[in-house]
């Protein structure tokens, strides 16, 4: 994935090593099954280990290169709730929806689209480096994965 791509969804400082190392998909895989929780960086990770089977090898060796040893938030990134949200109504806008449509179609308040429209004029990212707290686990992404937007974004 090319650097301007990346730059273009303002993912937070981990996330982006990730998908630097392992491809977009690694990155929003490990958002959804850990964002919002402290990771541990093992040294030596095992065949069967969690981290191996979601990030894959080439983001577990980029994550150990930074962080070995170490353990770091985890920020949910774009599979937070509320940048989900954002992300919702931000196309809806793009896309030439009105305040309305694009609160209905992002779940928000017809206020609150007002505020992220502003904000988006002035510069805001739509993935803030804080990790939220909103909690995310395990996910089954069967047939429609979570990912779909992100990726489509990203192309």
């Amino acid at each position: 994935m090319d650097r301007q791509a990346l730059d273009a969804l303002h993912l937070p400082a981990a996330l982006r090593l990730v998908a630097e190392a392992a491809g977009l998909e690694a990155a929003v895989k490990l958002a959804w099954t850990r964002g919002g929780a402290r990771l541990y960086v093992p040294r030596k990770v095992p065949v069967d280990h969690w981290l191996l089977r979601v990030v894959g090898s080439k983001g577990v060796e980029a994550l150990q290169r930074r962080y070995v040893c170490k353990t770091i938030p985890l920020p949910q990134g774009p599979a937070g709730k509320l940048q989900r949200a954002w992300l919702a109504a931000s196309h809806a806008l793009d896309e030439g929806a009105s305040v309305a449509g694009a609160a209905r179609a992002a779940g928000l308040s017809e206020r609150s689209v007002y505020n992220l429209r502003r904000r988006l004029r002035s510069g805001l990212k739509l993935c803030p480096s804080p990790a939220s707290r909103l909690g995310a686990g395990p996910v089954d992404y069967g047939e429609a994965s979570p990912l779909d937007p992100f990726m489509e974004a990203a192309a």
